[in-house]
């Protein structure tokens, strides 16, 4: 019972981990892209 009740709250902070994660990762992805951009003659 407690296991379950564990695995569902690690389930919602990995959910939540990955919800933060995200979007910086991206934010990260297009500021790289963008300097590369930049750094091109």
């Amino acid at each position: 019972m407690s296991f379950v009740r564990v695995k569902k709250e690690d389930n919602i902070f990995k959910t939540i981990k990955t919800g933060i994660f995200m979007p910086v990762f991206i934010l990260v992805l297009l500021l790289f892209l963008h300097y590369i951009r930049i750094m091109e003659p």
